[in-house]
């Protein structure tokens, strides 16, 4: 599956697929949104929790590497020992 295969699927078939297929990698965490980062097959994804209602809103394909890299600012080496 590519990204753009993913980003034509539903929204709740894409949370199918993260639950059964996705490795989860990090979060941060933005407002009132918790943002997950998972590696689904070939490509990493972003999930857009919203806390206070205990909801998914989005799943998306990170193709942008600006974007993967705020969530590597997150990670600290300390967290893998």
């Amino acid at each position: 599956m590519t990204p753009i295969e993913f980003l034509q699927l539903s929204l709740p078939q894409r949370e199918h697929l993260m639950w059964m297929d996705g490795v989860y990698l990090l979060s941060k965490y933005q407002e009132r949104y918790a943002l997950h980062l998972y590696s689904l097959y070939d490509f990493m994804i972003e999930v857009w929790y919203e806390v206070n209602k205990d909801k998914i809103r989005q799943i998306t394909p990170v193709l942008d590497q600006q974007k993967l890299d705020s969530y590597l600012k997150e990670l600290s080496l300390k967290d893998l020992s």
